[in-house]
């Protein structure tokens, strides 16, 4: 049986694989690079937003505080006149993506971590470089995507835009499998 402690330099490596080839994904190839559209007069939005008061945090328009809300008339008449969403706030200042990289990395170590505690249950010592890498991409395959598919389908993002997530956390599968299978203890 193979033991967590066994696998530690393969849960690290994995993050550091995922948070390179998220890099590469992001900043590099060029798929991502038109993923938002940029708002009517920019400048007057972001106007009314500051006039508004809205600080960062997570918004969605029309608001409603439960389901009692969304069958009031009157914010009914609000969804159907439109515009409808959801919205991600920044804070404001200077941009740092330090704090979001550090955080990034964590959770790709975490994701690697998780798809090694199912390995140990199931994986034994000398499995096939194969059998990891199959068992362990898809594992970071439902890490890093599984949850995305709700965008499209509650969130009102694209399903382009969900084939490029899908896209991506299949190569964040490939890398993290791929780590695990070269690194898999063999005695």
């Amino acid at each position: 049986m193979v033991t967590l402690a066994q696998l530690w330099l393969p849960i690290l490596l994995g993050g550091v694989a995922v948070f390179f080839a998220s890099f590469v994904l992001r900043m590099v190839l060029p798929h991502h690079w038109n993923d938002f559209e940029k708002v009517p007069d920019e400048d007057g939005a972001m106007d009314a937003l500051r006039k508004a008061g809205v600080r960062q945090g997570q918004y969605m328009f029309p608001h409603a505080t439960g389901p009692k809300c969304m069958s009031d008339p009157a914010w009914m008449a609000k969804w159907k006149q439109g515009p409808t969403g959801h919205m991600y706030v920044f804070p404001s200042g200077e941009l740092s993506m330090g704090k979001s990289l550090l955080q990034s990395f964590a959770f790709n170590v975490f994701g690697s971590f998780m798809a090694a505690y199912l390995a140990t249950m199931a994986l034994p010592i000398g499995a096939s470089g194969s059998l990891v890498l199959r068992f362990i991409g898809t594992i970071a395959f439902l890490i890093y995507g599984g949850a995305l598919v709700w965008g499209p389908i509650w969130k009102g993002s694209t399903w382009t835009m969900l084939g490029k997530e899908l896209f991506d956390a299949a190569v964040y599968g490939l890398a993290t499998g791929a780590v695990f299978a070269l690194l898999w203890p063999q005695s």
